[in-house]
């Protein structure tokens, strides 16, 4: 495997590190209600379960751990595109030096030459 492709991997592992961390973290911190057939005392469906369950992520994403997680795994995926696009240049510039070849068929760096009209086109 080579660097490039394990830096993708590395990246994607923390992700789900990250993910699992903060499942974790969010069902240790939040008591989520089912309240789909209560009513509050005007009527009105109680809605404190989705409270809940907004107030338990908003605390997991909160916790210093998933923050610095986050940041880890963001830093590893910057670092992969960075490998990406060095290899992309690289890939480019072989391509280029292999074009100029005059003895190797391929497309011509060259500006195509500008068309010419007989007039009678659409005046």
């Amino acid at each position: 495997m080579s660097q490039h492709d394990t830096s993708w991997n590395d990246a994607a592992e923390q992700f789900r590190l990250l993910g699992s961390g903060l499942k974790d973290h969010y069902k240790a911190g939040a008591e989520v209600e089912s309240s789909c057939s209560s009513e509050d005392a005007d009527g009105r469906p109680d809605n404190s379960g989705v409270h809940s369950a907004i107030a338990g992520v908003e605390a997991a994403l909160r916790a210093p751990e998933v923050q610095d997680d986050a940041r880890y795994a963001a830093g590893l995926t910057l670092e992969a595109l960075g490998g990406s696009i060095s290899k992309l240049g690289s890939n480019i510039s072989t391509h280029r030096r292999t074009s100029d070849d005059p003895n190797e068929p391929g497309e011509s760096l060259s500006p195509a030459p500008e068309r010419q009209t007989n007039g009678d086109e659409g005046d």
